[in-house]
């Protein structure tokens, strides 16, 4: 299994609104710039998330989004199969006839107890626990909530830096 970008963003939204007071109303452009998510690509996720009862969403000049329940209630399993589905890690597993070889398969029983163990993982990490791990760690600006978002370069600071030149590629004299 591979997470994809959609799964990753929809456990850093979650998360990103765990860490905010609860019931916490947050605009999507603002999560969306707090952690480097397209706009319109967040839109997707917050929409497929609502739609399962993860998150609520408000329109309006004060609309965004929030927890629909309370973060212990979440679990990076339930973010995941809401905007992924099933977590599968070999074809063989999602049905018993997708593979001729399945009924004599030593492999498959390795993939099985694979597959659980990380359900088993991701079911019961939930968001409150996430949160408190990203509070007690080193204050970063994309996880937390009241950090100031970081100030973007001014042409003045740019210039200013000194120039380093790029490293001079070396020529290969022989070859493998």
């Amino acid at each position: 299994m591979k997470l994809n970008r959609a799964g990753d963003y929809g456990v850093r939204v979650v998360l990103a609104l765990a860490l905010r007071e609860r019931g916490a109303v947050v605009p999507v452009r603002e999560i969306s710039q707090e952690q480097h998510i397209p706009h319109a690509f967040l839109n997707k996720v917050v929409s497929t998330l609502s739609a399962v009862g993860i998150l609520r969403t408000h329109r309006g000049a004060a609309g965004g989004a929030a927890l629909a329940r309370d973060a212990a209630a979440i679990s990076m399993l339930d973010v995941i199969e809401a905007i992924e589905g099933p977590t599968t890690l070999n074809f063989c597993l999602t049905c018993a006839h997708a593979c001729q070889l399945s009924p004599d398969c030593v492999v498959r029983g390795v993939w099985a107890r694979a597959q659980g163990q990380l359900r088993d993982l991701l079911a019961s990490t939930d968001f409150a626990q996430l949160a408190d791990r990203s509070r007690a760690m080193a204050p970063s600006p994309r996880l937390t909530a009241s950090a100031a978002p970081p100030r973007p370069a001014r042409a003045v600071d740019v210039l200013a830096a000194p120039f380093t030149h790029p490293p001079t590629p070396q020529r290969r004299t022989h070859r493998c």
